[in-house]
């Protein structure tokens, strides 16, 4: 975990360093072409004049990959001090050992009931693994949940997909010009922190 929170830590200050600059560089050029279909201008970037550096996605995997390890030896523990310790398991229920990620709590039980990802933990233990599911946040919260990125991120960078990175602003707004007027408005699902994926 060490080498997650050390990634995650020159990561940080690159994006703080990269974000700097934005604030006195133009990231890009852009074009404004009005659409006639939507009765609307249609903003498009042309150009990124400061690119961000790829190696932030190959980072992120980085992160994300020891971050879930960290879970799924956590896992491991809780089995091992549990009422089926993995020497008794076969080496096909050793492999499923790992920590849970779920979205919904039905899929949390039938884990518990199969017994596949934590077999034979305490009840006490898996109270504790209960109350960190993303599930508890409801059905949009889920999406949200740390846990929930964090496994999205590591099956993305499993699967070899270089993770996309990007800096999003911190308060972002969309202008429109209606019949002479102008207006401001925050936009609607975009991000809020730095970085997004």
């Amino acid at each position: 975990m060490g080498k997650a929170v050390a990634h995650a830590q020159t990561l940080d200050v690159e994006v703080k360093a990269y974000s700097e600059r934005a604030h006195t560089e133009p990231l890009a050029s852009l074009r404004i072409e009005y659409n006639s279909k939507r009765h609307g201008f249609v903003l498009s970037i042309n150009k990124i004049l400061i690119p961000i550096p790829q190696r932030w996605g190959l980072m992120l995997g980085d992160i994300a990959n020891n971050y879930r390890c960290a879970l799924d030896h956590l896992a491991w523990a809780l089995v091992t001090r549990g009422e089926k310790p993995p020497g008794t398991l076969s080496g096909n229920q050793r492999r499923k050992i790992g920590f849970p990620i779920k979205d919904l709590r039905s899929e949390f039980n039938g884990e518990l009931r199969a017994g596949t990802l934590l077999p034979g933990v305490r009840r006490a233990d898996v109270a504790k693994v209960r109350s960190r599911q993303p599930y508890l946040r409801g059905t949009k919260g889920s999406r949200h949940h740390a846990f929930r990125v964090l496994a999205d991120i590591n099956v993305g960078d499993k699967h070899r997909t270089i993770q996309p990175v990007w800096d999003a602003p911190r308060t972002p707004t969309t202008k429109s010009r209606t019949k002479g007027t102008a207006c401001s408005r925050p936009s609607r699902g975009t991000p809020k922190g730095n970085l997004s994926r």
